[in-house]
């Protein structure tokens, strides 16, 4: 990605914190989508 040629990087962390499960899950896949574009 973009983001990891910039900062040399070979992971990220996320840190996500939403109480509600479903919610928790719904923000890791746009994460997701967002690392997948």
């Amino acid at each position: 990605s973009a983001l990891a040629q910039a900062t040399d990087a070979d992971e990220f962390m996320l840190v996500c914190d939403i109480y509600d499960p479903a919610l928790r899950l719904r923000s890791l896949d746009i994460a997701a989508a967002a690392r997948a574009a």
